[in-house]
């Protein structure tokens, strides 16, 4: 069983050099690697010419819109893959060798996981490396299947190494591409709520670099406007309330609070234009 690495990208250029050369190191054979360029000012094909791996199957799209962001190139990179397992990996993060043979090796034994995570690095320039553990987790890291009967809250994942079985991600609908903020939050949430076990891998497969490299722009989730956030973060109340106030209702005030804040910091806006 092949996988399907998927990059979406927006002027990181020196990131995603360095992501891509990351994913054909680790790419087990018959792999492909799908980078969605989604209106990088210099586009992603130009970019990527200095990383020469010619027996590596890598497709560099633009994504089509209307709808731009990381949850719409997302979702244009997992229909666009030929393979029932796909890896996303951010364009200014690193994947380890040997996190997508782990990977195929759980898909393989567990075909009914429709999702899963790994323990991470977290690399800043000028400070200590640190591991960064999954949502909910504290250092007695369970290794395997995370179903039904686990904290609700485990079960929320990051895109930060998260690999999706390609039918179970699109029989849920894919990322929801009107939410710019928590979109892979809310994805987890309506895996849970169909019932899918997740899988929970206790060794580390990916590196999160904390800061972009100069010439790159910054994280997507600080440049992100406070109307998007405001939307994305009501959306989800909306949808996922009354679940978030059984099993997570931490979550759900903070949610909350969130969308009083931004509402606030929208009207002093309109009182100052």
């Amino acid at each position: 069983m092949p996988i399907s690495i998927v990059i979406p990208t927006k002027d990181r250029p020196f990131g995603l050099v360095r992501a891509v050369a990351s994913a054909e190191a680790a790419l087990p054979v018959g792999g492909e690697i799908i980078v969605v360029d989604d209106g990088s000012a210099n586009a992603a094909d130009e970019v990527l010419r200095s990383v020469e791996a010619p027996e590596t199957f890598t497709r560099v799209v633009t994504n089509p819109g209307p709808n731009f962001g990381p949850s719409a190139a997302r979702n244009h990179g997992v229909a666009l893959a030929r393979h029932p397992v796909v890896l996303f990996l951010d364009d200014d993060d690193e994947v380890l060798p040997d996190y997508p043979k782990r990977i195929l090796e759980v898909a393989n034994a567990q075909p009914d996981v429709a999702y899963g995570t790994v323990k991470r690095i977290r690399r800043k320039p000028g400070r200590k490396e640190r591991v960064i553990l999954p949502r909910g987790f504290d250092r007695q890291l369970p290794h395997g299947r995370i179903g039904g009967d686990s904290p609700f809250l485990r079960r929320l994942v990051g895109t930060n190494g998260m690999w999706v079985a390609r039918k179970a991600f699109l029989d849920v609908g894919g990322l929801d591409e009107d939410i710019f903020v928590h979109e892979d939050i809310e994805l987890c949430i309506r895996f849970a709520k169909a019932g899918m076990p997740m899988w929970l891998d206790a060794q580390v497969g990916y590196v999160v670099h904390a800061r972009a490299a100069d010439g790159d722009s910054g994280r997507i989730s600080v440049t992100t406007s406070n109307r998007r956030r405001l939307a994305s973060f009501r959306k989800i109340v909306r949808t996922h309330g009354d679940l978030l106030s059984t099993e997570e209702p931490r979550m759900l005030r903070k949610y909350q609070r969130r969308i009083c804040w931004g509402s606030l910091k929208e009207r002093v806006q309109a009182l100052l234009t």
